[in-house]
C-alpha cells in the first residue's frame, strides 16, 4: 500500500513496505520529466536509511522509517522516536516500526544486546573494531566516533568487558 509522503504530497509516496517512489511531473526549467520510480535508499552514518527528497528547488535527505511511521501511524508524538522493533535499521516495514520514547528504545536496544544505554557503539562493534584491519581513522567514520575512542578501544582502556 501506498501513501503520500507528508510534507511531499504530489511528489512522492511511500510504501508500508518502506519503498519512497517519486510522482511522475513536469520540469519547466529542464523542459523535461521527471519522476515515477522507486528512490535509490542510502545508509547514513548512523545507520538509517535515507532519501534525498526535492521540493522547489530544494533537497532535503529524510529518513525512511519516519517517514513510513508519519504516513501510515499519525505525526510523532512530542519527545519520541522511530523504533525498529526487531532491531534491524534496514527492516523499514510499517509492521517492524513504531513511535516510543528514547528510554523504551534505549531499553530494547540494551536487551537485543545492541547497545548500553548512552552509547554510541555495541558490543559487536567493539568486537568487529578490536578485530578490523581498517585505519583507525576509517573505523572512526564508519561508526561515528572519535579516532581516538577506536585507539582507546584497541589499546583495552575502554570496553574492557567486550
Amino acid at each position: 500500500m501506498w501513501k503520500h509522503v507528508i510534507g511531499y504530497e504530489g511528489l512522492y509516496l511511500v510504501s508500508d513496505d518502506g519503498l519512497v517512489k517519486s510522482l511522475p511531473r513536469w520540469s519547466e526549467k529542464q523542459q523535461r520529466m521527471y519522476g515515477d520510480n522507486v528512490l535509490v535508499q542510502s545508509a547514513a552514518s548512523h545507520g538509517y536509511k535515507t532519501v534525498a527528497l526535492c521540493r522547489g528547488g530544494t533537497q532535503k535527505t529524510a529518513s525512511v522509517h519516519v517517514m513510513v511511521l508519519e504516513a501510515f501511524v499519525g505525526p510523532r508524538p512530542h519527545w519520541f522516536d522511530a523504533c525498529h522493533k526487531d532491531g534491524d535499521k534496514n527492516n523499514n516495514a510499517l509492521w517492524n516500526l513504531r513511535w516510543a520514547s528514547r528510554s523504551d528504545n534505549n531499553l530494547d536496544l540494551a536487551r537485543r544486546g545492541q547497545q548500553k544505554s548512552g552509547h554510541k557503539l555495541t558490543k559487536h562493534d567493539v568486537r568487529e573494531i578490536r578485530s578490523s584491519k581498517l585505519p583507525d581513522r576509517d573505523l572512526a567514520k564508519m561508526y561515528g566516533v572519535n579516532r581516538r575512542h577506536i585507539c582507546s578501544i584497541k589499546r583495552g582502556d575502554v570496553w574492557r568487558h567486550v
